[in-house]
């Protein structure tokens, strides 16, 4: 069985130390995960585009319109959690109690530049405001 290692912010530092003895700097750290998430992004892009070739309008029923809605955001799992209660002590916020309302704002708000952000503002550009919306409807609650 193969272990995960694990990473912990070392603010004295300013590294994450791992358990498996590899420490990375924040900046390194950030872009790696900033590359992981476009790697995401890309490969939902295509899913989609794979549905959108292999199935005719009239095959898509309202399944696989719930599948693709879950597969955009999907992209939020990474940094908020597959429930949006997000990793406990990692300053990222909890989107789980968020209605679909404040999301699409908040969502909305990263991409124009109203709202700063470490790593929100490069995701959200990559989504149409159409994706935004589906992805606020997903998550937030009614």
């Amino acid at each position: 069985m193969k272990i995960m290692p694990t990473f912990k912010l070392d603010l004295r530092q300013d590294c994450f130390a791992s358990s498996a003895g590899l420490a990375v700097n924040k900046d390194n750290l950030k872009r790696m995960v900033c590359s992981l998430l476009k790697v995401c992004a890309g490969l939902i892009v295509v899913c989609d585009l794979c549905l959108l070739v292999t199935c005719p309008v009239s095959a898509q029923t309202t399944e696989s319109q719930r599948l693709n809605q879950a597969a955009l955001a999907a992209t939020c799992t990474s940094c908020h959690g597959t429930q949006g209660h997000g990793v406990p002590d990692t300053g990222v916020p909890i989107i789980a109690a968020q209605s679909a309302t404040q999301l699409l704002l908040a969502l909305k708000a990263y991409k124009t530049g109203e709202r700063s952000g470490t790593i929100m503002p490069q995701i959200v550009k990559g989504f149409s405001d159409e994706q935004l919306d589906v992805i606020a409807r997903f998550l937030g609650k009614s």
